[in-house]
């Protein structure tokens, strides 16, 4: 009896499928999703910027058709062998998810990492509170930018900045004033001197009102703006005119408003910083003198509140910034000589000290400067540019606690880190010298945690005393050497070795250790791949000393009447060149150059030829040279002066800038001094004042490890 046909289709399709299945991949042999890694950045990295790229690698026996992140297609041109994608992060805490998906699995979190976007302080100064978006927004020097705060969350994220928005820098912005409506940030630039809008939905900046922008009397010495809503224009105390001037909404025309000749009553002195009531018909200034001035919104009309011989209580020293609180008719100033938060009675003048040295428990202050009152929450929310943090003040009690810092890991953050070493492959460290602190210290990854390692009371041997750069010696090298770490010491005028578990030191080649003529003034350390010898940076004899690390003995193998060549001028930093191992490249301060050495024995050793200056290869010239690494597309060098990496093309000498400025999202680069290849992952370890970043080389975007 025959089939019915719908049997007959379904037989054949079931014999079909079956045959091509013994010839090719089907769901029956696999059922494993493709496995993956996330190599940039780490789990537990802090970013500040609002954009991000993720790197990493995917592999399966049958092929992989997709990786994402976060449900974003990454693009790949191997195959996914290695991906990458570019990322919008939101602010606060992060839960990052690779997918990966072959022809028949998938795997939503096939890794996954937790991480933060925070904003970035620097130097916080002044602030003011957007109704319309709940968040404190404040300039920050430092940043050359704006941040938000929602007091509510804790969270932060920067607004505008370099990389963050088109326009005139934020070069030295002291004032802010925020149209809610038009979501609008007016910022005094005391550098131009001027006011700039900034758009705060993209943070592009447009010049409002300056010498150009506008018609008008001149700023001189801008300080801080309140905004008029009443009078459609903005209010701007300018210390250099001892005045503060009106400023047109629509057309940022300026006129003065009051000063010693404009309404009545004493002369400012030296306006600072304002609070507004626009109800009442008054403008508040912090004159920074010693007296709070109230000025009438209609007439310019000036009388000291408090201050000068008005109000009783602690004397007004260096009243900075005001904020203003109507309901307990009061102002709550800071006050810069005293270090103090002060409250002003409105009716009466008289003054008393809420949180300083005399008032609250916790912490001083470090730099007073701007503060908002928190009535719901009964604090006051203050700036400290030198910390930087934004400080809780219990308005009740003055006690005094960090709300929120631009910071990971624990530890001493004040030390600044000169250069650093990444551990041997697996271990969960890598390594900074301090010159400031003459230390080795420990930062732990991904912790971030800060300890020392070695210094003069920590560890055996010879104290350090001035710790310029180091490097990690591989395991295998010379002389019972193995993992070791080799310092170079100026103030020692030696090449030692620190054990990285212990912290004792070992003088491997000085004066007394080693034969040839001594170090003059050493800077920078380079090992040869085998780990027999080490090549010393002498700034002081401008020249390049081998060093034998099994005996210390020391030969100039380059400069001072060895190798042909431009002299060496301040040679500071070096590496081999992992490309060809026959060359050493040089970063040479003076000469604003990179070097190359020839290290091969015989004819032309120690032969030097400039390979990239501002001569050599195109692009903008170095400002200054310090740490280096090679990357897959050239060396990769510091130029600390302009707060920047450059991009070398080793073939060509071609510099470009490769992070810093407006490229790469990330923190700000501040002296980038040292740079060191990543064991177990993507993207090299920098150092760049008190931070040690891991910045992605391709694009150039900075996480934090350790601030």
């Amino acid at each position: 009896m025959p089939r019915p046909r719908h049997e007959s289709v379904l037989l054949i399709s079931f014999i079909a499928l079956a045959s091509a299945c013994t010839d090719d991949a089907s769901i029956f042999d696999d059922q494993t999703p493709p496995t993956a890694t996330l190599d940039y950045p780490f789990d537990g990295a802090l970013a500040s910027g609002p954009v991000l790229t993720f790197t990493g690698t995917a592999e399966d026996s049958y092929g992989v058709t997709s990786v994402t992140v976060d449900l974003v297609e990454a693009t790949t041109s191997d195959g996914y062998a290695t991906w990458d994608v570019s990322l919008d992060l939101p602010t606060g805490d992060l839960f990052v998810q690779v997918g990966t998906r072959d022809e028949f699995n998938y795997d939503p979190q096939a890794v996954t990492i937790d991480m933060q976007r925070q904003g970035e302080l620097v130097a916080p100064t002044a602030l003011t509170f957007n109704p319309s978006t709940s968040q404190l927004v404040f300039t920050d020097e430092g940043l050359e930018g704006l941040t938000g705060l929602i007091p509510d969350l804790g969270f932060t994220q920067n607004l505008s900045a370099p990389n963050i928005g088109t326009g005139p820098p934020l070069s030295s912005c002291t004032g802010v004033a925020v149209d809610g409506a038009s979501e609008t940030a007016y910022v005094v630039d005391a550098s131009a001197p001027g006011l700039l809008a900034v758009n705060l939905s993209d943070g592009t900046r447009t010049a409002f009102s300056d010498a150009v922008t506008g018609v008008g009397a001149n700023f001189s010495a801008p300080v801080d703006v309140a905004l008029d809503t009443t009078g459609a224009r903005l209010l701007v105390t300018d210390d250099g005119l001892d005045a503060v001037i009106a400023v047109d909404l629509i057309t940022g025309d300026r006129t003065v408003f009051s000063d010693g000749t404009t309404g009545t009553g004493a002369a400012l002195i030296s306006p600072a910083g304002v609070a507004i009531d626009s109800v009442g018909g008054a403008l508040y200034v912090a004159d920074g003198s010693g007296s709070v001035v109230q000025v009438d919104l209609t007439t310019g009309d000036r009388a000291p509140i408090s201050g000068g011989g008005t109000g009783a209580g602690v004397a007004l020293s260096a009243p900075t910034y005001l904020s203003l609180d109507l309901t307990m008719d009061r102002l709550h100033v800071s006050d810069l000589g005293l270090g103090a938060i002060l409250e002003v009675n409105l009716t009466t003048g008289d003054r008393a000290e809420v949180s300083g040295p005399g008032v609250g428990a916790g912490d001083l202050f470090d730099q007073l400067e701007d503060l908002w009152l928190d009535e719901a929450m009964g604090r006051l929310l203050v700036l400290d540019s030198d910390l930087p943090a934004v400080w809780s003040v219990d308005v009740a009690t003055g006690d005094r606690t960090i709300f929120y810092e631009f910071r990971r890991g624990t530890g001493d953050r004040d030390v600044t880190l000169d250069a650093v070493a990444a551990a041997p492959q697996g271990a969960d460290a890598i390594f900074g010298v301090a010159r400031g602190d003459a230390a080795v210290l420990r930062l732990a990854t991904p912790s971030g945690d800060r300890t020392v390692l070695s210094d003069a009371v920590t560890g055996a041997g010879p104290a350090l005393v001035e710790p310029t750069d180091v490097q990690p010696l591989a395991p295998g090298g010379a002389a019972g050497l193995s993992g070791s770490l080799l310092v170079v010491d100026r103030g020692l005028g030696a090449l030692l070795a620190v054990d990285p578990a212990t912290g004792d030191r070992t003088v491997l080649s000085d004066g007394v250790t080693g034969a040839g003529a001594a170090f003059a003034d050493p800077s920078g350390v380079a090992v040869d791949a085998a780990g027999a010898v080490a090549w010393v940076t002498d700034i002081g004899a401008d020249t390049v000393v081998e060093v034998d690390l099994a005996t210390g003995d020391r030969v100039t193998i380059s400069g001072g009447g060895s190798g042909a060549g431009p002299a060496f001028d301040a040679p500071v930093r070096a590496l081999q060149d992992p490309s060809d191992p026959g060359r050493l490249l040089v970063m040479d301060r003076g000469l604003l150059a990179v070097v190359a050495v020839q290290l091969t024995a015989g004819a032309g050793a120690g032969d030097r030829t400039i390979l990239s200056d501002g001569t050599t290869g195109a692009g903008d010239p170095f400002q200054s040279l310090a740490g280096a690494s090679m990357t897959d597309a050239g060396l990769l060098v510091c130029d600390p002066t302009a707060a920047q990496l450059v991009l070398v093309d080793l073939a060509s000498g071609d510099r470009v800038l490769a992070a810093g400025g407006d490229v790469g999202f990330g923190p700000r680069l501040f002296a980038p001094s040292g740079l060191a290849e990543r064991t177990g992952g993507g993207g090299l370890y920098l150092v760049a004042g008190g931070a040690t970043l891991l910045v992605e080389p391709t694009v150039g975007d900075r996480v934090v490890l350790s601030l």
